[in-house]
């Protein structure tokens, strides 16, 4: 191959290269660690609600979830606790997209935590509330 032809493949696969944009990727929320201590805490608390509420109505105890009614199966128990962790991931997901490019580092915080807190605070009080209750049988 001549001098020539070697510059201008050289020439050409600079301009190529040089043409082509080269930014940077947005973050996604999958990505984000914090993203995912944050949905720990929510899954954490929904689980021990779940768990401790198919405990209590092993006992005896009826359930005050009126979408199951007061001796729910199971499976709707289950269910009920996957779809609203479904349901809760999905708007943990929409506030982290719309507050991890904020200027504000407190309303990166808000958007970042307000889910996982709200479902930390109510599944965990839930969860507290089933275990302190006393045994039936």
């Amino acid at each position: 191959m001549s001098r020539f032809k070697k510059r201008a493949i050289t020439l050409a696969v600079g301009c190529i290269i040089g043409v082509v944009p080269v930014a940077a990727r947005p973050r996604h929320w999958y990505t984000d660690k914090w993203f995912w201590v944050g949905e720990g805490v929510g899954v954490a608390a929904r689980t021990l609600d779940c768990t401790s509420t198919q405990q209590r109505l092993s006992q005896g105890y009826a359930e005050g979830n009126l979408l199951v009614g007061p001796h729910p199966g199971r499976g709707a128990v289950i269910g009920l606790c996957v779809g609203s962790e479904a349901a809760l991931t999905g708007l943990h997901i929409v506030s982290w997209k719309y507050s991890h490019n904020e200027p504000s580092k407190l309303w990166r915080n808000v958007g970042r935590w307000e889910v996982p807190a709200i479902q930390g605070g109510v599944f965990g009080s839930a969860a507290a509330r089933n275990y302190s209750l006393p045994k039936l049988r």
